[in-house]
């Protein structure tokens, strides 16, 4: 394959990746001129204490400056389920798919595919803020126009990302322990998430750990400052015995060498006493 082909190639994909996205970005213009003009929306409301779904061109309660009661905000039209801006977020909050490979509603003996609509669907959770298992169920509703009442006991049945089978009644609140579960993620397996997307150290990086634990840092020793005082000169005391100078004898010369008279003293000196 020459450098010709795989120029138009990249030519190619590129000119269909743009008018694939213009083709979204009008038919979404579309879509929303017609809601307007229709008085329709494609968002839907869902009140605290798992009241609603309510269309949004029905609710009116800022318009009278009351308090707003919404928790989810589900977009029909992109698949995106939001928290409102209003709801206190006392964890930092999630967003993404549903935590399930595969699922499905079973009514009295007909099963409903939930596959296509987890796959699609996008949703912001937070530990507080948790979906219920009737909030998938009015979610999928909403996008298939298909409406089940408690009489008719729908089961929604999933399938873990462990490829374990569960069952929910859907109107029970006996397993939502169980269900909560799914979504609550612990504190210890995040972190461990954190450690393996961390990028592993180089090997200039291994060798200076590797050193610095071989030798470890000594710290540096701060200057000192001597403080030179005046001292005594200290007497040198040597182990070896000072010898003894002898005081010289100054040798008196003979009468015979000495051309002088000997004195008196001299004479006295020569004279031995008698007994």
């Amino acid at each position: 394959m020459n450098t010709l082909t795989l120029t138009a190639l990249s030519v190619y994909n590129t000119v269909t990746d743009i008018c694939s996205k213009g083709s979204e970005g009008f038919m979404r213009f579309l879509h929303n001129l017609s809601c307007y003009l229709s008085g329709t929306s494609n968002q839907w409301y869902f009140m605290l204490h798992n009241i609603g779904p309510v269309p949004a061109s029905h609710y009116s309660n800022t318009t009278y400056s009351l308090p707003s009661t919404v928790e989810w905000i589900f977009d029909s039209y992109e698949l995106t389920c939001t928290l409102h801006p209003t709801i206190q977020r006392l964890y930092d909050s999630q967003y993404g798919s549903l935590p399930f490979l595969s699922a499905n509603i079973t009514v009295h003996d007909r099963t409903f595919s939930l596959d296509e609509f987890l796959q699609n669907f996008k949703i912001e959770f937070t530990p507080d803020n948790i979906p219920e298992p009737l909030h998938i169920l009015r979610f999928w509703s909403i996008t298939r126009s298909l409406w089940f009442t408690m009489s008719e006991n729908p089961i929604l049945n999933v399938i873990d990302n462990e490829g374990n089978e569960h069952s929910f009644s859907i109107f029970s609140n006996n397993d939502l322990d169980l269900w909560n579960s799914f979504f609550v993620v612990e504190e210890e397996q995040q972190q461990e998430e954190e450690v393996l997307e961390e990028e592993p150290p180089t090997t200039e990086q291994l060798d200076e750990q590797d050193l610095a634990e071989v030798v470890p840092e000594q710290p540096v020793p701060e200057p000192v400052v001597e403080v030179i005082l005046e001292q005594p000169v200290p007497e040198v005391v040597s182990e070896q015995p000072v010898p003894v100078l002898e005081q010289p004898i100054a040798e008196l010369p003979s009468p015979e060498e000495s051309d002088q008279p000997p004195s008196l003293i001299s004479r006295l000196e020569l004279i031995e006493p008698t007994e």
